[in-house]
């Protein structure tokens, strides 16, 4: 596994969240859409929540599992197994706010739930400077997997 391919699919997740929010386009099916491409990207084509109607603008695998494939390759204590932690539980809200764009009835509920999906995917990513697994996340994990 490639170090850069969860971040990859991350990234590109989030490009698809903050999109689901541009104008003039915005617009309940214009939102929808994108936040389908999220769960599509974020979970790969053996996710329970992707549907290939919809296009999947990923890899098809799905960041969440590289970073299981990841998860398996650390060890349990390390602090890259932290990191991981936090990104799962960052990445599980993302796809609970996606799936709740994808049911909600007005487009002020869509929004909200699509900005806090963008949020998520934010803090998954994490802040490259941090020195903790929490803030950190998958950047601080990327980094402490290429430390000596």
């Amino acid at each position: 596994m490639r170090l850069g391919c969860p971040k990859e699919q991350l990234t590109l997740a989030l490009k698809h969240a903050e999109l689901s929010l541009t104008t003039p386009q915005a617009e309940k099916g214009w939102t929808r859409v994108h936040m389908q491409h999220v769960l599509n990207i974020l979970e790969g084509k053996g996710g329970a929540d992707y549907q290939a109607k919809v296009e999947n603008p990923g890899d098809g695998y799905g960041a969440v599992n590289y970073l299981k494939d990841a998860n398996a390759l650390v060890g349990a204590d390390s602090k890259a197994a932290q990191g991981i932690e936090f990104t799962f539980a960052y990445l599980n809200e993302a796809v609970e706010h996606a799936n709740d764009a994808l049911r909600a009835d007005t487009m002020k509920k869509i929004q909200r739930n699509a900005g806090l999906v963008v949020g998520m995917l934010t803090a998954a990513l994490g802040r490259p400077e941090s020195e903790t697994p929490i803030v950190g996340a998958l950047a601080f994990t990327l980094k402490t997997l290429r430390s000596p």
